[in-house]
């Protein structure tokens, strides 16, 4: 259950002697590279991913194997689901920076799906990343559904810039400005009905249910981060360490000095963009006039940081509010925080 920190092999952080098979996942292909065997490839469905699993298990027990692929917009995620239902197959995504930041330590200049599939494997072998922790079913109900939500905003705002184009004509069109208008006001409707269906599987789960109520008691939390949250990094607040909570969200600190050169601390970004992308703008909000974060940022600049190292620091405490929350299993009290700075 959901609650209790898990010391299991789908922890991020625990490391383990597997055989790793490197993936390089596209929309319609699978390239996968097996130790001491040539690159194959496979479909990108069902049949192929049980042909992927045969070669596989002819190499080490499944139970043996884990497969790590790149993260690539989503379609990682479905491999990762069908080889875990299939086979309760092991799996391990890796953010694209840290392949990338390997292949020019390892100075590879070929660049193609067999030298991508390769090149993901001998970086698992290296590094040994962690395993992904698999979404339940509901869970993946809330990504289709927070993807599709996504979407549809961004299909808003370029409609909204449509609209800005044609009102500073100088004849404005009434018959099109309705038009956009008519759009717009359908799309806002199917968000709210998505909304509704993304509200009603949270509040089927007790516990989520309660975990997402505590995190909109806090101030300046509202109901975009806790979509988010819920669907890309529900199982990380509770499983997770602070460290390795800020490492999946790509938010741990990453130093530039050399010598007398002392460049400046930024964060890694190697990690869940969605999540980083959600916190920047709560914490815009949360360091406003009367925000939660305002005294805690203007205290930060006021002692010379640069503003968006302070803006930074502001995500991150957010992100530790949300997980003090989750794990306590409260809601936020002003009062508590406030002693505590």
């Amino acid at each position: 259950m959901l609650g209790i920190r898990t010391l299991n092999s789908h922890h991020e952080g625990v490391m383990s002697d597997y055989t790793y098979v490197g993936i390089d996942v596209a929309k319609k292909s699978l390239c996968c590279s097996l130790p001491d065997r040539k690159p194959f490839t496979v479909g990108n469905d069902p049949a192929g991913i049980k042909s992927l699993l045969r070669r596989a298990s002819a190499c080490d027990g499944l139970d043996k194997l884990c497969f790590v692929m790149e993260s690539t917009g989503g379609y990682s995620d479905y491999t990762a689901d069908a080889l875990e239902d299939l086979a309760q197959a092991k799996t391990s995504i890796v953010p694209p920076a840290r392949i990338v930041g390997f292949r020019r330590a390892e100075q590879i200049n070929t660049k193609n799906d067999p030298s991508d599939a390769a090149v993901i494997r001998r970086f698992a072998n290296q590094h040994k990343p962690g395993l992904r922790l698999t979404p339940t079913k509901a869970q993946r109900h809330l990504r289709a559904l927070q993807i599709q939500m996504h979407n549809l905003h961004k299909l808003i705002a370029l409609q909204k810039c449509v609209r800005e184009k044609f009102t500073s004509a100088y004849e404005v069109d009434l018959a099109v400005l309705e038009s956009v208008d008519r759009v717009i006001g359908s799309i806002e409707t199917e968000i709210g009905q998505l909304q509704a269906e993304f509200d009603r599987t949270v509040s089927e789960n007790e516990r989520m249910a309660t975990d997402a109520a505590h995190m909109l008691s806090i101030h300046g939390i509202g109901t975009g981060v806790c979509n988010v949250m819920l669907t890309y990094c529900y199982r990380q607040l509770w499983e997770l360490s602070r460290p390795e909570l800020l490492k999946h969200c790509g938010m741990e600190p990453k130093d530039h000095q050399s010598g007398q050169l002392k460049g400046h601390t930024r964060m890694s970004k190697a990690g869940d963009g969605r999540i980083r992308g959600i916190l920047y703008m709560a914490a815009m909000v949360s360091v406003r006039k009367g925000g939660l974060m305002h005294d805690y940022y203007h205290g930060q600049v006021a002692t010379g940081k640069k503003k968006m190292i302070a803006l930074v620091n502001v995500m991150r405490r957010l992100l530790f509010l949300i997980q003090g929350v989750v794990k306590s299993n409260s809601p936020f009290d002003i009062n508590v925080f406030e002693k505590r700075g």
